[in-house]
């Protein structure tokens, strides 16, 4: 059997499991309960912006919506990356834009309530007033 494959879509898909195999050996544990380890790791971020790369560019799909948190999103460079979160990290968003994709990014907030994730209940972090638009302009009633 041979398992060299010259299919852009089989590599794709085995660079995925590769990369999720060392952000797991990075420490990364993913499950019903709190992650462990960083979620800021180069390996993740760079297999989904790879096959969000694939998906535009060998796939030819003429456009995609994908969900991310704020923080992959953005376009621009953390401090806050590597197993320990104290190495430098492009976000997924910024990965793609350098890599010649265009891509939108839209963070929503939520007007009020609380926020329950992986069982833990816990106050919202921010709100809408907490956001602003590119031109400064806040989101706050006047």
């Amino acid at each position: 059997m041979n398992l060299v494959t010259t299919d852009s879509a089989t590599r794709s898909e085995l660079r995925t499991v590769e990369l999720s195999i060392l952000a797991y050996q990075q420490g990364l544990e993913v499950d019903v309960g709190s992650p462990k380890g960083s979620p800021y790791l180069d390996s993740r971020e760079q297999a989904v912006a790879d096959n969000i790369v694939d998906l535009i560019r060998i796939r030819r799909t003429p456009s995609l919506l994908v969900l991310y948190g704020s923080d992959h999103v953005s376009t621009t460079p953390r401090k806050d990356g590597g197993p320990n979160r104290d190495q430098p990290f492009t976000p997924m968003a910024l990965r793609l834009e350098q890599s010649g994709i265009k891509a939108f990014s839209v963070v929503t907030f939520p007007l009020s309530g609380r926020s329950f994730w992986r069982g833990h209940e816990s106050e919202l972090p921010w709100t809408a007033t907490d956001g602003h638009l590119a031109s400064g302009e806040t989101c706050q009633n006047s």
